[in-house]
C-alpha cells in the first residue's frame, strides 16, 4: 500500500520504486524470492 511505503520510508511509492530501479541498474541490489538483496561490493 502507498501509505505503508510512506510511513516506513518517508517517501512516495513512486519515488521508492524509482530508487529501487536506479539501484538495480547500478547492480547494487538484486530481486529474489525472499525480497530485495544488497549485492556485496568488493
Amino acid at each position: 500500500e502507498p501509505e505503508e511505503v510512506y510511513q516506513f520510508f518517508g517517501m512516495s511509492k513512486k519515488t521508492f520504486k524509482m530508487t529501487l530501479g536506479a539501484l538495480y541498474k547500478q547492480h547494487k541490489i538484486n530481486f529474489a524470492k525472499e525480497g530485495i538483496v544488497l549485492i556485496e561490493q568488493q
